[in-house]
This record gives structure tokens, C-alpha cells and sequence, in this order.
């Protein structure tokens, strides 16, 4: 080709192995940048009978006479507490994990989850809760 010098070819060779590098780059990147999963809040509660009513309907009381928490109100009030904690979106679900005397039981809820939908929680049971120690 007439009037090519060498400065012009090594001017595109260039410009060819920067466009080759910034797609390489941006593929790369869009692959390593994939939306992770917003991580979940775990909450441990150990009830031991807690959630257990006298056979009156009344709510049981311990010992110094306080009215013992139904352990779905418990859940329900922290659920509350962390949807306003988590309305930056950086945590989508509260993992809870109950011990009691004889078992352990995780269940996972959405924080923007509704009362009645706590009911329909999958639960899954697990093994003995660990030795609790005073």
C-alpha cells in the first residue's frame, strides 16, 4: 500500500490490542460482578417450654411472676426490627434458629413477609439442641 509508513501500522496494531484488551476486561468483569445473594440475619432463641400454655388458656409465667412470650410473638417482633434495620436492601431474610430441650429447629423467613404468612414456614428439624450451659 502506498504511503504506509510503519508509524501508521504500529498506530493500529495498537489501537487493535486496546479495543481486544477492554472487551476481554469488560467480559471478565460482568462474569466475576454477578449479583451475589443478600445474606440472611440468623437469630438463635432458646425457649425451653416458653411457648408451652397452662391448660386454662392462660399464658404461663415464670417464677418471679412475668407472662411468658409466645415464641411466634417473639419471632414476629424481631422479623419487625429488622425490616427497619434492613430497608437498604442489604438483607432479604431472617433465619431463625430455635433450641429447645429436645430439638433444633431453623426456619428461614423473607423479611417483607406479612403475619399470616408465618404460618405456612417450612420448618426443618435437625437434631438436639446443644448443651446449654448456666
Amino acid at each position: 500500500i502506498k504511503g504506509l509508513r510503519p508509524m501508521h501500522v504500529a498506530f493500529f496494531v495498537t489501537l487493535v490490542v486496546i479495543v481486544v484488551v477492554a472487551v476481554v476486561l469488560a467480559v471478565v468483569l460482568s462474569v466475576t460482578n454477578a449479583p451475589a445473594k443478600p445474606p440472611a440475619i440468623t437469630v438463635s432463641l432458646y425457649i425451653g417450654d416458653v411457648d408451652e400454655v397452662k391448660s386454662n388458656a392462660r399464658r404461663k409465667r415464670d417464677a418471679d411472676g412475668t407472662e411468658c412470650l409466645h415464641l411466634e410473638d417473639v419471632k414476629q417482633t424481631v422479623r419487625q426490627t429488622l425490616s427497619i434495620l434492613a430497608q437498604d436492601g442489604n438483607v432479604k431474610t431472617v433465619r431463625f434458629i430455635t433450641y429447645a430441650d429436645t430439638a433444633q429447629t431453623t426456619e428461614e423467613m423473607s423479611l417483607d413477609m406479612g403475619q399470616s404468612q408465618l404460618s405456612q414456614i417450612g420448618m426443618i428439624r435437625n437434631g438436639k439442641a446443644p448443651s446449654q450451659k448456666s
